[in-house]
């Protein structure tokens, strides 16, 4: 899911003279940590911790449903939340970032794209929870997806960096393209760690990597504005049912024994028969 600098874009060398908008949007997140871990027990009932440290981390809003509970420290916050099912969790981990956009700026956006969306709400990265268990005889099927929504931030950063006009005695185009070069890269260096454990084993994920069934990703903010990111997080896990085994073992068991004894059966009754051999 992490992209190789020589898969990054390259731009030209030029002095950076100066801490843009966009700088100040996305890359002044520097110094926040944000950890997820998220736990499904068998019967669907969900553990969910998010920690957010660092200087930067109230970027992040916390979440305000009653089922979660926050615990405040001098340089970060806990939020842990117990749910009987992770559908129940909702949006709980957004971004925002609209305070650092001038209100002007984003009127000249909002006149050029035609749109009506607000700030505050354009603005943030959000994400969705979707789980499913599908129950089989032998075993249960867990699925957990994860995905995230950008909104307008990459189109926002596309427009004030790429396509907007340059106006005559301003920056020139190429310059703000390396600002935002010099941006994109930096984002490479603050990352989110999410952990995801489902009952049973992993059968198939798209994880960064797997340590004891924990799936684990990492995502930087440079993920979300790279256009070839996935924006999703997928797990499947299969849990087998010893007892339905060993039930289905026996039954299997007593209706081939009830079969061979018919078997055996029949090929008596038909040599009893007097015109068996006849019929040979």
């Amino acid at each position: 899911m992490r992209q190789t600098n020589s898969k990054k874009v390259h731009f030209l060398h030029a002095r950076l003279y100066c801490f843009t908008l966009a700088i100040l949007l996305l890359a002044g997140c520097m110094g926040f940590s944000v950890r997820v871990r998220t736990v499904v027990d068998q019967r669907e009932a969900c553990l969910r911790q998010i920690d957010y440290t660092g200087q930067e981390w109230e970027r992040f809003l916390l979440p305000a449903s009653s089922a979660w509970k926050i615990t405040r420290i001098d340089s970060g916050a806990t939020a842990i939340g117990e749910f009987e099912d992770p559908n129940d969790i909702g949006q709980d981990l957004i971004f925002d970032a609209s305070q650092e956009i001038e209100d002007q700026k984003w009127l000249e956006y909002v006149k050029a794209k035609n749109i009506s969306t607000s700030k505050s709400e354009a603005i943030r990265i959000t994400n969705n929870i979707h789980f499913k268990r599908r129950n089989y005889f032998f075993w249960h099927q867990y699925t957990y997806t994860e995905s995230f929504n950008k909104n307008l931030v990459v189109d926002y950063l596309k427009y004030e960096y790429f396509d907007k006009p340059v106006a005559a005695g301003t920056d020139s185009a190429d310059l703000r393209r390396h600002i935002f070069g010099e941006l994109y890269q930096q984002m490479y260096m603050y990352q989110i760690t999410c952990a995801v454990r489902l009952p049973g084993q992993i059968s198939s994920t798209n994880a960064d990597y797997v340590e004891q069934q924990v799936a684990i990703w990492e995502i930087s903010l440079g993920d979300f504005v790279d256009e070839s990111y996935e924006n999703l997080l997928h797990i499947s896990s299969r849990r087998y049912l010893i007892t339905h085994i060993v039930i289905g073992i026996i039954v299997s068991f007593i209706i081939s024994v009830y079969i061979a004894a018919l078997l055996i059966r029949r090929i008596r009754q038909r040599k009893q028969d007097p015109f068996y051999r006849l019929r040979e």
